[in-house]
This record gives structure tokens, sequence and C-alpha cells, in this order.
């Protein structure tokens, strides 16, 4: 690379111009694409620090979306729906929201299936699957529906 640095200032002030990437194989007797390819192997680094146009507090780091953080929009859309699935879920009995929770995963935690939760209740897994159903039928009245439709997405 530094050979063809040193062979591009010569041609540079040579020609009184930029070489092109043709004169530069020609001189190296290399070939055009192997320059350029050497060329974009090796492009200049820039600091993370480097400030932005004239104000130090604006860095190429400030640019950089950090793809770990959850965006503010999202944290606040994601709490939201969490309150409002609460309310509406907090209109069921006691035993009608933990299973909805725990079938799910509304808690964080991994869906469970009806045998799983049966064994949790000591009840059939039909039991549970009718338990279910009478939940979600709950849920689909308008008054509770309603809380939640303002999350879909069309």
């Amino acid at each position: 690379m530094q050979k063809i640095d040193r062979v591009h200032k010569s041609l540079e002030s040579k020609l009184g111009r930029e070489p092109s990437p043709a004169e530069i194989a020609e001189e190296l007797d290399m070939d055009n694409d192997e320059i350029n390819h050497l060329r974009n192997i090796t492009q200049d680094f820039v600091s993370l620090d480097a400030t932005i146009g004239n104000s130090e507090d604006n860095t190429v780091l400030s640019l950089v979306e950090d793809l770990k953080v959850e965006s503010p929009d999202k944290k606040v859309f994601d709490e939201s729906l969490k309150e409002a699935l609460n309310e509406v879920l907090d209109t069921l009995t006691p035993s009608e929201r933990e299973i909805l929770k725990l079938r799910y995963g509304l808690d964080g935690n991994e869906p469970m299936s009806l045998q799983q939760i049966g064994e949790r209740f000591k009840l059939s897994k039909e039991r549970i699957r009718q338990i279910e159903k009478k939940a979600i039928r709950k849920l689909r009245l308008p008054s509770r529906s309603q809380k939640l439709k303002s999350f879909l997405t069309d």
C-alpha cells in the first residue's frame, strides 16, 4: 500500500492532477482491479470520538445506533400495552387471569401447554381449556377489547 501511495504522489506531482487508478496500475505493472481492491480495503479509519461539524458535542459515536438499547418509543409502547393488558386481565377471575398469563407467556415467561398448566392447578387439561376459552370470550366483549384495539397494527 505504501508503494501505491508513493506512486500516487509521484504521478500527482508529475501530471499536476489526481492520477487515475489505471495510471497507477500501469506505473506499478499491476491490474487495475487489484489497485482498486487494495485501496478499498485500506480506507482510512475514523475515530468514534472524532467531532462532526463545529460542535464538540457531535461525534461520530453519537450517530451510531446502539442496537442493544431499546428505543424510547418502543419502551413507552411496551409499557402502555402492559398496563392496558393488565387492566383488562384484572377484569377476569384470578384463575382465568393466571391461566391466560401462563398459557400465553404474558408475564415474560415461556408459554405453557394445557397439560403443564393442568398439573400446576391440579385440573385436567380439558378443564384448563374450558377456563381459557371462557376467559377469552370475556375479553372479546367490546367493553374489554376496546382498551387493546389501539395497540393493533394494520
